[in-house]
């Protein structure tokens, strides 16, 4: 799935570049699509969203094997900066802090969200895409946001804004 989407939530201009260009995954489960993020852009910033704390440990032992530097892991959002090249965030997408970094700090955004989460984070994206955030949803759709497009991949639904 990597290889299908990161293309898209990519900077993909000089001024992206140029720009802090903070990437979040959203239900980023063991940190695959965040790993080949920062593989792929270095240069950006990454911050993992898990609310398992099972899974959130084993995204920070990936992270860390690939990029051989310790990963923090919070459940505090004001410990979240995005100076920090990359960071983990156990705890509920929902936090205030969370969508303050939504709405005010993502460049781009992959979700992966049960459909009840992704109603009630539904206001939210809208206002990061209306700012210009690019953002991928997996399997559910973000309700009240129109797609730039929608695609099967491997018998999976992916949303594109």
């Amino acid at each position: 799935i990597q290889e299908y989407v990161l293309p898209y939530l990519s900077p993909n201009s000089q001024l992206d570049a140029k720009q802090e260009y903070v990437f979040m995954d959203l239900g980023c489960g063991d940190g695959r699509v965040m790993e080949q993020f920062a593989v792929r852009n270095p240069q950006s910033k990454c911050i993992g969203v898990e609310y398992d704390f099972l899974v959130v440990q084993r995204a920070k032992k990936r992270l860390e094997h690939t990029f051989g530097t310790t990963i923090s892991v919070t459940t505090d959002t004001n410990e979240i900066k995005t100076e920090n090249s990359m960071a983990l965030f156990h705890g509920d997408v929902l936090s205030p802090g969370i969508l303050k970094l939504i709405e005010k700090n993502a460049a781009a955004i992959f979700v992966f969200l049960v459909p009840e989460g992704m109603n009630r984070l539904a206001e939210t994206l809208q206002t990061a895409v209306q700012r210009g955030c690019k953002l991928i949803s997996y399997i559910f759709k973000v309700p009240g946001l129109e797609t730039k497009r929608k695609e099967v991949f491997k018998g999976v639904t992916i949303y594109f804004y």
